[in-house]
C-alpha cells in the first residue's frame, strides 16, 4: 500500500531523457562526420568519396550513440576508405584520376535526373537536350554532348525504370500479404496490354505501386493469369501470399468458371476478388442513363456534332461562325 504507482507522465519524461539524438561536439572529434538535419542521419565524407558499402553511406546511421561512430572509425571499411585517401594525396596521378571520375559521375547523376523529370512530367523526349542545356546554363556539371541524345533519354529512363521495379518486387517479395490490382487495355495498334498495382506492407506501412505493364498474346483468361504468374515468379514472389484481387468485373476476370480469379486460386487458394468500386460507379451511371430518355437524346446530339465536326477543317467552322454573326 505504501508504494506508489508511476504514472503515465512519469513514464513519458523518462522515455524522453533517454532518447538520443546527435551531438555537434561529435563534429569536432570526428572530422569526416557529416550530420543531415533533414534526414536526421549521419555520414561518413570519406566512405561515400570512396563509393564503400555501409550505413554511413546509405542510407545513413540513426544510432546516435558515441560509441557507434567510434565502432565505424575502427570498421575495415574506414580504415580502408582512409587509406585510399592517403594514397590519393600522396599520388597526385591518382588524385587527378579521382577528380575526373568524380565530374563524370555528377555529370551521369545529372543526365539521369533530367531524363526521370521528362518521364515523370511526361514531356516529350525532344526536349532532353535543351533541358541539359539549361542545367549546364545554370552551374550544373554536364562534361561533354554524349549521351543527350533522344535514344540516350529513353535509355536513361528504362534504367531507372528496372532500378525501380527491382527495389518494389524485393519488397513484395518480403511482404506476408500481396494484393493485386489489374485493368486490360488495348492500344492504337490493337496490342493487348495489362495494367499490374501491387499492395504490400513494408516496415508495418501498406503500399500501393504500379508495378508493369504487360502485354498480352491474347485477352483470354488463361493467357492473362499466365502472363500474372510468370510475371511474379520472375522475382521470386509466393504465390500463396496473394491475398485479393482487384478488377472491373468483367467476365473474364472474376468469372466463376474460368475467371482470371478462379485460375489464380490455384496457386492463392485465400484469394479474394474484388469488383473495383470505382467501375462499378461508372457502370451504375451507364445503366442508369439507358433509362433516361432526355439523356439517351443528349448524348445522340453530342455524338451527331462530334462526327459531323471531327473531318472539317477549323477554318470552315471559323467562317461559318462570322457568316451567322
Amino acid at each position: 500500500m505504501g508504494k506508489r504507482k508511476r504514472d503515465d507522465s512519469d513514464q513519458n519524461s523518462k522515455s524522453a531523457k533517454n532518447a538520443r539524438s546527435f551531438s555537434q561536439k561529435w563534429l569536432q572529434l570526428f572530422l569526416w562526420l557529416r550530420f543531415d538535419s533533414m534526414l536526421n542521419a549521419m555520414f561518413c565524407d570519406i566512405c561515400q568519396k570512396h563509393k564503400l558499402k555501409n550505413n554511413f553511406v546509405k542510407p545513413g546511421s540513426t544510432n546516435f550513440r558515441k560509441s557507434a561512430v567510434v565502432e565505424h572509425a575502427n570498421s575495415n571499411d574506414h580504415v580502408q576508405a582512409l587509406k585510399l585517401e592517403t594514397a590519393s594525396k600522396s599520388n597526385p596521378i591518382v588524385s587527378v584520376f579521382e577528380k575526373v571520375h568524380e565530374k563524370t559521375d555528377n555529370a551521369m547523376c545529372t543526365l539521369f535526373r533530367n531524363a526521370y523529370f521528362i518521364a515523370k512530367e511526361n514531356l516529350p523526349m525532344d526536349k532532353f537536350q535543351s533541358l541539359n542545356d539549361l542545367n549546364k546554363f545554370n552551374g550544373a556539371v554536364i562534361t561533354s554532348k554524349l549521351y543527350q541524345e533522344n535514344n540516350a533519354c529513353s535509355e536513361f529512363i528504362q534504367i531507372i525504370s528496372d532500378s525501380i521495379e527491382q527495389e518494389v518486387m524485393s519488397d513484395v517479395k518480403l511482404s506476408p500479404a500481396v494484393g493485386i490490382m489489374i485493368d486490360e487495355s488495348t492500344d492504337l495498334a490493337t496490342q493487348k496490354h495489362l495494367i499490374l498495382y501491387l499492395s504490400y506492407l513494408k516496415a508495418g506501412e501498406l503500399k500501393i505501386s504500379y508495378t508493369k505493364l504487360l502485354n498480352l498474346s491474347s485477352g483470354t483468361a488463361v493467357s492473362i493469369t499466365a502472363h500474372i504468374i510468370a510475371y511474379l515468379k520472375s522475382f521470386g514472389v509466393d504465390l500463396s501470399k496473394i491475398f485479393s484481387m482487384g478488377s472491373d468485373g468483367a467476365s473474364v476476370m472474376i468469372g466463376k468458371h474460368g475467371g482470371v480469379s478462379q485460375l489464380l486460386k490455384d496457386t492463392s487458394p485465400h484469394l479474394v476478388e474484388v469488383h473495383c468500386v470505382a467501375h462499378r460507379l461508372a457502370l451504375a451511371c451507364v445503366d442508369t442513363a439507358k433509362e433516361i430518355p432526355d439523356i439517351k437524346l443528349l448524348e445522340s446530339i453530342v455524338s451527331t456534332v462530334y462526327i459531323r465536326t471531327t473531318n472539317v477543317h477549323p477554318q470552315t467552322l471559323l467562317n461559318y461562325d462570322h457568316g451567322n454573326s
